[in-house]
């Protein structure tokens, strides 16, 4: 297993919606987030499918973020299990090729596996 190196201050993190948009009372949490990690140090780089995306469409945009060479980490920003649709068209071996640090709870951490 390849291990991720940790993040150092500039380092760029992706915000991804890999289940979707959060519910409408959440949604001014996430220039939020934007902000606090900028604050921190760190670049960002929305991957933020739209409203309505299909799981496809959720896949292809989280694979974008993890691919990115820019990118040294992708935090969700919001969960559900949805994700076990969206982990369908998902394919291991784009993630194996690129170690990234990511970070995700509940049904996200699926994604760790």
């Amino acid at each position: 297993m390849q291990k991720s190196v940790r993040l150092s201050f500039g380092d760029k993190i992706a915000l991804v919606n890999p289940v979707g948009m959060p519910p409408e009372r959440f949604r001014p949490y996430v220039p939020l987030m934007d902000e606090y990690l900028q604050k921190e140090g760190f670049q960002t780089k929305m991957y933020l499918a739209p409203d309505g995306a299909s799981e496809q469409v959720l896949a292809e945009t989280f694979t974008r973020a993890w691919t990115d060479s820019e990118i040294q980490a992708v935090f969700p920003i919001c969960g559900s299990d949805r994700i076990y649709e969206v982990m369908k068209y998902l394919k291991p071996e784009v993630f194996k090729s690129k170690p990234t640090i990511f970070c995700g709870s509940s049904a996200l951490s699926a994604l760790s596996l």
